[in-house]
């Protein structure tokens, strides 16, 4: 991750991947602007160091797909986003497309 993490953004990080670890799952939930997406790009980046070939998904709301591809593609460039919102005829076409 191309960015330094404030203390209570490194304990959302730690909390997301000890949930993991034992098999749970995790949401965020905090005031605006306070780096969740920053908390949960991290968590993706040890992920995919964890697991090379997993595919993640992310859900947001429209209003928010550029956001996280700009977000994604400034703190973790290595990570290959492809985005679906709806408008393609299915999501499958988008793993035919090599993903």
């Amino acid at each position: 991750v191309k960015a330094t993490l404030r203390p209570y953004q490194q304990k959302g990080f730690e909390w997301m991947a000890l949930l993991s670890e034992i098999g749970a799952g995790a949401c965020l939930a905090d005031d605006m602007g306070l780096g969740k997406t920053l908390q949960t790009i991290s968590f993706l980046c040890w992920q995919q160091m964890k697991y090379p070939h997993g595919v993640h998904l992310i859900i947001c709301p429209a209003s928010l797909i550029f956001n996280w591809k700009q977000e994604l593609e400034k703190f973790a460039p290595h990570l290959k986003v492809l985005l679906y919102n709806g408008q393609q005829p299915s999501i499958e076409s988008l793993f035919a497309k090599g993903f």
